[in-house]
């Protein structure tokens, strides 16, 4: 299993497009800046969106 890949997307035949965060893979993503699972004020203060893998925000 590659690093970038998500435990069972191979068996699945989905570590093409799914549990990846690169380019051409599905994605919903929401960029913060900090870590919101220390301090879950940070998912106020959201950068970007990503929808299906293309930025909306």
């Amino acid at each position: 299993m590659p690093d970038d890949e998500a435990p069972g997307t191979g068996a699945l035949g989905l570590s093409r497009s799914k549990g990846r965060i690169v380019e051409g893979a599905d994605a919903d993503l929401l960029v913060v800046s900090g870590d919101p699972l220390t301090d879950p004020s940070r998912l106020r203060d959201v950068s970007a969106v990503f929808r299906s893998g293309i930025r909306v925000r």
